[in-house]
């Protein structure tokens, strides 16, 4: 673009305060920025650059949720390339951004604003569609690469290393999502977003900024849906006189028994039965309560079996259905027995 004329603004002269500065950033890439810090992986850098100069910043290898030094330093890289292509020779300060250093944040951001105004021709730029609806993730700076002299050496002359976060098992324990990396330990493979990241860094610390990221909560409704989808289509576990029983004693509505009888009992039974029940008794201790020759028509008897338990989540006691066998002669306890072996209730 021959006739851009680059500014570069004077620091002292603006005086524009941190608010105004967000203010603006959110306005222009339509983001919501809490801190100018948060702008510091070089995406947002990138997009005002693209926004200002149409095509020259391949949008489509930003990365826009970049955390780690390797995806910012790339996104800069994108940056400087573009600077190169179109003469302009501002410096951009790599290694203080991303140590978190406001006073670098700020002046660049002025950088770009001043940039922003003198050189933009169009109002016609969408910054979502710029970026295919792909949300720029809030920067945050390991709390290691914020103290100065991280980079210093050792007694011995050695360079200081970043204490290290391999990936560990009990991140499985607090996020069900997160699997091991094809990638190495030095990655945690997200199973809700197909995608693996970059934790050997920061961590837990990664892990839940991943998880408030806009796009995780999206595709997690979605699994969430699907697994609920999926959990109505199988088949339950409990006998055709349980779900007789069920229907005959709670059902209130006007449809025959074997249009509905199936899906009611799994409505009334909840879609984590019987997982729910086995996991509870595992953990606390339980009673088993059998009421037996419950009629369920003229001929048919059948001994409805209960368990009793205390819930630790709900704090309070709860009694729940787990089956109905048939009534021959009362129910023996080997009959009980394997009721409670079938539903993986653990018997003592």
């Amino acid at each position: 673009m021959a006739d851009t004329v680059v500014v570069t603004p004077n620091s002292i002269r603006d005086k524009s305060s941190r608010f105004r500065m967000l203010t603006w950033v959110n306005a222009l890439l339509k983001t919501d920025f809490k801190d100018v810090r948060q702008t510091s992986s070089g995406a947002c850098h990138c997009q005002i650059m693209d926004c200002v100069i149409p095509g020259s910043v391949d949008m489509t290898k930003v990365k826009f949720d970049a955390q780690g030094e390797d995806d910012c330093k790339h996104n800069f890289s994108l940056l400087q390339e573009a600077f190169s292509k179109n003469g302009i020779t501002r410096t951009i300060p790599v290694e203080e951004l991303l140590k978190g250093d406001f006073k670098s944040s700020m002046e660049i951001l002025k950088w770009f604003k001043s940039f922003h105004a003198q050189n933009m021709k169009s109002d016609e730029y969408d910054p979502v569609e710029a970026r295919h609806s792909q949300d720029i993730a809030a920067f945050v700076a390991s709390p290691s690469s914020r103290k100065s002299g991280e980079s210093g050496t050792e007694e011995n002359g050695t360079e200081a290393t970043k204490a290290p976060y391999p990936y560990t098992k009990k991140w499985k324990d607090m996020f069900d999502w997160a699997d091991p990396s094809a990638l190495g330990d030095q990655h945690t493979f997200c199973r809700t977003c197909d995608r693996s990241l970059s934790t050997f860094h920061k961590g837990l610390f990664e892990l839940r900024r991943h998880m408030e990221t806009k796009k995780h909560k999206r595709r997690a409704e979605i699994a969430k849906r699907a697994a609920r989808q999926s959990q109505r289509s199988e088949p339950l576990p409990c006998s055709d006189m349980a779900v007789q029983f069920i229907f005959k004693q709670c059902y209130t509505g006007s449809a025959k028994r074997e249009q509905v009888s199936r899906r009611f009992a799994r409505c009334k039974l909840g879609l984590k039965y019987p997982k729910d029940i086995a996991s509870a008794c595992q953990q606390t201790p339980y009673c088993v309560y059998i009421y037996e020759g419950v009629t369920l028509g003229e001929d048919d008897a059948v001994s409805v079996i209960l368990v009793g338990f205390f819930d630790m989540e709900a704090s309070r006691h709860r009694i729940r259905f787990l089956d109905a066998v048939q009534s021959v002669g009362g129910t023996g306890d080997q009959t009980v027995v394997e009721t409670l072996k079938k539903f993986r209730v653990t018997h003592k």
